[in-house]
C-alpha cells in the first residue's frame, strides 16, 4: 500500500494493481496526522475482510477527516488529543473484535 498525497493510493499485491482517487474540494487545516489515520481505516477495513479497494476507501475516508477538522492546531489543553490516530486504530481493533 502506498499513500500518493493528491494522486490518491495504491496497493500492489503479486500481480493486482488497485487504485483509488482522492476526496475533492476539501478545507484542509494539517496534513499532520493524515498517514496514521490512513493505515487504521485500511487495517480496520482489512480486519473485516473488505476488499483491499474498500480499505483503500476506508483509509482516504478517514484520512481527509482528520485534515479537515483537527490536524497538528491543537492548544496545550487538548494536547493529549495527539495521540488520536492510535486511539483511532485501538478502537477499530476493539470494534472489529467484538462483532
Amino acid at each position: 500500500m502506498i499513500t500518493r498525497g493528491s494522486k490518491g493510493a495504491i496497493s500492489i499485491f503479486k500481480d493486482k494493481v488497485t487504485e483509488v482517487g482522492v476526496e475533492r474540494n476539501l478545507k484542509i487545516v494539517d496534513l499532520t496526522g493524515a498517514g496514521d489515520l490512513f493505515a487504521a481505516g485500511f487495517l480496520h477495513g482489512h480486519i473485516n475482510n473488505l476488499t483491499i479497494k474498500d480499505c483503500l476507501q476506508k483509509g482516504t475516508e478517514l484520512s481527509s477527516k482528520i485534515i479537515q477538522q483537527i490536524g497538528a492546531r491543537l492548544n496545550s489543553l487538548f494536547s493529549c488529543l495527539a495521540s488520536l490516530p492510535f486511539f483511532c486504530f485501538i478502537y477499530s481493533w476493539l470494534i472489529s473484535c467484538t462483532s
